[in-house]
């Protein structure tokens, strides 16, 4: 009998052990597969309804960026903090109907799809008037917790959406820079395995390309490194092509360096230049309406850029800040940051093309 009970024990655990890999397979798989190189642009949503997410014209502007070689888009939904010293967070377009609804976010997510575009989803947080996140300056635990608590509400939101619309890949946070430090590093590998619960796809985190980059400590619990490349270039109209590369390369070199602590592939979850005037020289910069387009600068510096980086092991891709859902936007009197009706389109479109 005791013999009997033994053996009936033995047989419960190993189906309960069965299950228990099974579940962790089924959630792991789509990880599993091996990554291809993503050639990738941000989409971002135009605040207008007749031509933001969801609508013809967002379409319209999806088939663009196709024609042209993408086979990734960033999209980009926004959440909203009011206050750079509180907690509080909301969802953006709570507060305004030019912000993307859960409704036309799954319809872009969906029409992406359906054009055989893979998607990344990049909830960006919106702080104060101006929108930095750099202004962020919470002081005490309580409202550290208190951010983290309505935070991983917000993005539990969206990884839940990103399972249901099979989403590819998910970003868990951008440029988030004094909330990433050491201090709240078990913060965000907790949220990450919340997320991991709900989502199977692909985790990233989009760092700032400052001190962020270097501070983050959960980088192991991600499946790629993400960085937001607005390293200064000292380059302008004249500046010779070889001297362009060589700058690019002392900046390649310090981000393999911080690469190779992780041993973690690496994508540029933004990387931009406008196409005005002494862009270059700080690229993160937003654009002055006043400063005069410059189809030169943008066009030498995504050249560059593919030059440099396109060959290198560590890199599997890079999102271009930005390609909005106007299909109309862009053109050679625009001074911002998109490629579109630029010079610096064909040189993306001739790179994309290739096969990686």
């Amino acid at each position: 009998m005791a013999s009997k009970k033994l053996f009936e024990f033995r047989i419960r655990l190993f189906i309960t052990a069965v299950f228990a890999f099974s579940n962790i397979y089924l959630l792991n798989a789509q990880t599993s597969v091996l990554p291809e190189w993503q050639k990738g642009i941000n989409f971002t949503n135009s605040m207008t309804i007749d031509k933001g997410y969801g609508s013809i014209a967002s379409l319209e502007a999806m088939k663009q960026a196709k024609k042209i070689n993408v086979r990734w888009i960033a999209v980009v939904p926004f959440l909203y903090q009011p206050d750079p010293t509180k907690g509080e967070i909301n969802f953006m377009s709570d507060l305004d109907p030019g912000c993307v609804t859960e409704k036309n976010l799954r319809t872009t997510i969906i029409e992406a799809h359906e054009l055989g575009l893979k998607v990344m989803l990049k909830p960006h947080l919106w702080v104060g008037s101006i929108g930095l996140r750099s202004s962020i300056n919470l002081i005490t635990t309580k409202e550290i917790s208190e951010w983290f608590s309505n935070y991983q509400k917000l993005i539990l939101t969206y990884a839940k959406i990103a399972q249901e619309e099979k989403v590819e890949m998910l970003s868990i946070g951008v440029e988030l820079g004094e909330l990433t430090t050491t201090s709240n590093n078990s913060k965000w590998r907790s949220l990450i395995r919340k997320i991991r619960s709900i989502y199977n796809g692909r985790l990233i985190y989009s760092a700032n390309w400052d001190k962020e980059f270097e501070q983050i400590q959960f980088w192991d619990l991600l499946d790629f490194m993400g960085l937001d490349y607005y390293f200064p270039l000292k380059v302008n109209d004249n500046t010779p092509d070889s001297e362009v590369v060589n700058k690019i390369n002392i900046v390649s070199r310090y981000i393999e360096e911080i690469q190779k602590k992780w041993n973690k592939s690496l994508i540029f979850t933004e990387i931009g230049f406008r196409s005005a005037e002494n862009s270059a020289y700080s690229p993160w910069k937003p654009q002055n309406e006043l400063v005069k387009p410059d189809m030169k600068v943008q066009e030498i510096c995504y050249k560059a850029i593919f030059e440099v980086y396109w060959n290198k092991p560590w890199l599997w891709g890079m999102y271009w800040w930005k390609w909005t859902s106007d299909p109309d936007d862009g053109g050679i009197h625009n001074n911002k940051f998109t490629p579109k009706h630029k010079p610096a389109e064909l040189i993306l479109s001739q790179w994309y093309s290739l096969k990686h």
